[in-house]
């Protein structure tokens, strides 16, 4: 490590990581005439969208701080892309009682948006086509 002076070590690292990326990036952008840029097509959301999504987030974020503390915690986890094993270790809880928040919190935000579950079993049976004696 000839090239390490006395500084962090980490930060160090950081910067050689760093550096060797954007070297990689720019030799990899790919060159192309200015007159190309004007029949780019914009992909990104719309401002309608935008703001529909920004309402949305908004909107959850209301309804989040209605559920329990407990209950809140298990759903920002999971937002998070934890798994209810993770979550369970992070919260010092079984993987049952976690479970069981997550199921609670799902239902009570259903409930605030609006949503309504019909029961399985129900949809389960006009679901299955009915059998003709003899058939």
């Amino acid at each position: 490590m000839p090239g390490y002076r006395g500084r962090s070590f980490r930060a160090w690292l950081f910067s050689i990581a760093h550096n060797t990326v954007i070297d990689l990036w720019r030799r990899q952008r790919p060159e192309r005439p200015l007159d190309d840029a004007f029949h780019t097509p914009d992909t990104g959301p719309s401002p309608e969208e935008f703001a529909l999504a920004g309402e949305a987030r908004h909107t959850l974020r209301t309804y989040l701080v209605q559920l329990s503390p407990d209950q809140r915690t298990v759903v920002e986890l999971r937002l998070a892309g934890l798994t209810g094993a993770e979550i369970a270790a992070v919260l010092g809880r079984s993987e049952g009682a976690v479970k069981l928040l997550h199921f609670r919190a799902i239902n009570r935000l259903r409930a605030l948006f609006g949503v309504q579950i019909t029961d399985q079993a129900e949809e389960a049976r006009d679901a299955t086509p009915v059998q003709q004696p003899g058939c």
